[in-house]
């Protein structure tokens, strides 16, 4: 999502974005709770952090597929 488009849609409509942000972190705190043994087996920070960010562009990604709630 762009810039403008970001900007708009928190203009546009402030309670769809909130509650938007609100379920993708929630699923995200899910996810990660769910795989923290793996998260834990990683040997650095670095990819923990990288382990991270794979599971929130699946988030996205789902969450692009499946359209705005």
């Amino acid at each position: 999502m762009k810039k403008r488009e970001f900007n708009k849609l928190i203009k546009d409509n402030p309670e769809k974005f909130i509650r938007s942000l609100t379920d993708e972190l929630l699923e995200l705190d899910y996810q990660i709770n769910r795989r923290k043994d793996e998260l834990d087996s990683l040997p650095t920070k670095e990819d923990r952090i990288i382990k991270v960010m794979e599971i929130l562009n699946q988030i996205r990604i789902k969450n692009q597929k499946g359209g705005v709630k």
